[in-house]
């Protein structure tokens, strides 16, 4: 019996009992490992680079002080109240505590993550939705917070599945303000929905609308629109990160035009990046398959051109990619683009450094993969006028004489 058919006979019941086990006790893993390996750099396993801003950054929740950092509002939030968890233990330990909860709790959310796959997923591939088991997610699961957003980009699919479309708005608004690219989804999601429906989807749009401004209040009150644009303003200072795919190209540029600025390019690969909500008018949305393509491509782009690059956001894509296999190609290229990242960072780049041939074949490798997505995304989707067409007003019948 193959494995895909010992999966296809355990009731959903018992594959998620499974599948938590096993997660806690990958956990727990990740917890003890700089006292299980302590021959190896802690960083292949364990970083705490990032918890570390974390923790820092919800120090206004025990500061009573306004939440202000470069990340959104539901993120700050998430920060502040597991700093407020481990108030009561001793400061030597307390960093210690936060990683513990706030891995553990990605932990979970990655539990449902897989949960809603095997839901969505038809009952011949439900094991598909194991992918997320891959080694490169579980190490970005533990010491990043990017599955939750991906969590609920999901969930907001699942619930425009079921036909819940304000709901899922809502939860869409909640993503946006943990990270920002969930915003790139919902043109998608109301072209779908007026598709359907054959009629404009203001109530979804007054839900995000609603749900956004809910969020921000807090921020407004207490700081005013300065507080509301810092973490715009911060991103929006960013320079070209060294091993961005748009910082890539402009050394190319330099080595052959050494005067050639490089701030021309960033408002060519913003173009690239915010291109699909532009492009979603021309699309056709009639079955939730296109709103899946559709997010693949604008969250691909996000990751491919965007001047500042962080492999952790292959996260965003796994969900939607699982979802959208066809067949083994599509397989084969999630694992590849999944374990190049690792290869890339942490470990060539902290083996090797940022600036050596093995962490830049990788960094490569990471480009091809997402260029191949791309690729085999587009060739799933279709054009079409429709929703053109169906914002011109209709000739009334005539009566006959």
């Amino acid at each position: 019996m193959t494995f895909r058919n010992a999966l296809h006979n355990i009731s959903t019941r018992k594959l998620l009992f499974y599948v938590f086990i096993v997660l806690l006790g990958a956990w727990a893993c990740y917890m003890l490992s700089t006292q299980l390996l302590p021959e190896l750099s802690a960083r292949f396993v364990f970083d705490p680079a990032d918890h570390r801003v974390y923790f820092t950054r919800g120090a206004w929740m025990v500061e009573n002080t306004i939440a202000l950092s470069e990340y959104p509002q539901v993120s700050n939030l998430l920060f502040g109240l597991n700093r407020l968890l481990v108030l009561g233990f001793r400061p030597d330990i307390q960093l210690l505590i936060f990683i513990s909860f706030m891995s553990l709790e990605m932990t979970l959310v990655l539990f449902f993550t897989i949960k809603i796959l095997i839901q969505m997923l038809p009952d011949r591939d439900r094991w598909l939705s194991l992918l997320m088991f891959l080694p490169t997610t579980l190490w970005f699961v533990f010491n990043r917070f990017d599955i939750l957003p991906a969590f609920l980009c999901l969930l907001a699919l699942y619930y425009l599945y079921k036909n819940h479309p304000t709901i899922a708005a809502v939860i869409l608004a909640v993503a946006t303000f943990t990270k920002w690219y969930p915003v790139l989804l919902l043109p998608a999601f109301l072209l779908f929905e007026f598709t359907r429906n054959r009629k404009f989807p203001w109530k979804s749009i007054i839900a995000f609308t609603l749900a956004s401004l809910v969020i921000l209040l807090p921020t407004y009150l207490r700081g005013g629109m300065d507080a509301l644009l810092i973490p715009y303003q911060f991103h929006a200072q960013r320079g070209l990160e060294y091993f961005s795919l748009p910082a890539l190209i402009g050394k190319a540029f330099i080595a052959v035009i050494p005067e050639f600025n490089l701030q021309m390019l960033v408002p060519i690969f913003l173009a690239f990046q915010l291109f699909m909500p532009f492009l979603s008018p021309f699309l056709r949305f009639d079955e939730l398959e296109s709103v899946l393509d559709y997010s693949i491509l604008g969250i691909a782009a996000f990751i491919l051109f965007g001047r500042v690059s962080s492999p952790q956001w292959l996260i965003w894509l796994m969900p939607f990619l699982i979802l959208a296999v066809k067949d083994k190609k599509d397989i084969w290229l999630i694992v590849f683009y999944n374990l190049v990242t690792y290869l890339a960072f942490p470990l060539a780049f902290d083996l090797f450094g940022d600036a050596s041939i093995e962490f830049g074949v990788f960094t490569a490798f990471i480009y091809v993969a997402l260029f191949l997505i791309i690729f085999r995304t587009i060739k799933r989707i279709h054009f079409s006028l429709d929703f053109f067409q169906m914002l011109r007003p209709q000739k009334k019948a005539e009566l006959p004489s």
